[in-house]
């Protein structure tokens, strides 16, 4: 294997590597797809009647867990919600 190859990867014929175009690729469709999601987070929130964890807005949303954690950080750097105790979340 070379150096620069990755374990478990295919090269491409252009001698590109497809695991990082798929990461490459996945990146840019999360930041086309985050102002969508970051509504349907906070939507999540605002008709919760008590405070969320990141895993139940998941389960709500269908979001992946990690994209509602990063959508979470923004909220909350904008002031929308906050955190009434230890990895719980609601409106502001």
């Amino acid at each position: 294997m070379d150096s620069n190859e990755l374990p478990c990867s295919r090269k491409l014929p252009s001698g590109g590597n497809v695991l990082l175009r798929m990461n490459y690729e996945h990146k840019e469709l999360v930041k086309i797809l985050m102002p969508e999601n970051k509504e349907i987070v906070y939507k999540a929130f605002t008709k919760a009647t008590k405070p969320l964890k990141a895993g139940e807005v998941s389960e709500i949303t269908g979001i992946e867990k990690a994209e509602v954690s990063k959508i979470i950080k923004v909220l909350q750097k904008e002031g929308k919600i906050t955190s009434p105790k230890n990895c719980y979340y609601a409106p502001s």
